[in-house]
């Protein structure tokens, strides 16, 4: 009887022990559902962030929009001192530096040893350049051209006897356009 009871003792203990393993294996399947689940959630985290990681370097300064911008500049620069050409004595560079910033340049000579930056140019040396490169870019983007063209305040820059020299700008711009609104205060 004594060792009956001890092994009824043993098997009710073993019992408990038998519940408790199956409880926390029960629990134990549940953590891995769940850590399961945390992983899916990781590696669809992890493929988005690549995605995303190879559109951030497509679009950044050295992406794609560097790359058209470096084979569209020299179209660029050609349509702007095809325009300046006869109205002006200065040519134009635009370029684009390492770091993706287009700057602007104008000069007189063909050795260019008087470059200078477009922001230190004249008022008028800069709304002449500033209307050359708004229509190079029309002309080298692949939008849809506007048939109309405002001028707000743009001539006020020039004095009148350069005013009176950009008779080719308006006879371009009017070849151009359809409409043409000039906002001035010259008379």
């Amino acid at each position: 009887k004594e060792q009956i009871s001890v092994h009824k003792s043993m098997n009710l203990h073993l019992d408990n022990k038998i519940k408790e393993c199956t409880s926390n294996s029960g629990a134990w399947n549940n953590e891995l559902e769940s850590l399961n689940e945390k992983l899916t959630t990781i590696r669809e985290t992890e493929r988005i962030y690549k995605k995303y990681s190879v559109y951030l370097q497509a679009v950044g300064r050295d992406g794609i929009p560097a790359l058209i911008i470096r084979k569209k500049l020299p179209i660029i620069n050609h349509k702007v001192n095809s325009l300046l050409k006869s109205m002006v004595s200065f040519k134009v560079e635009l370029y684009m530096k390492p770091n993706g910033d287009v700057k602007e340049q104008f000069y007189f000579s063909d050795k260019k040893t008087d470059t200078l930056p477009l922001s230190m140019g004249s008022g008028s040396l800069r709304f002449i350049t500033n209307t050359a490169i708004s229509d190079a870019l029309h002309f080298a983007s692949t939008l849809i051209k506007p048939s109309i063209k405002v001028i707000d305040e743009g001539f006020d820059t020039l004095d009148n006897k350069k005013l009176m020299e950009l008779n080719s700008m308006f006879d371009y711009l009017k070849s151009k356009y359809k409409n043409i609104f000039i906002i001035t205060h010259k008379s």
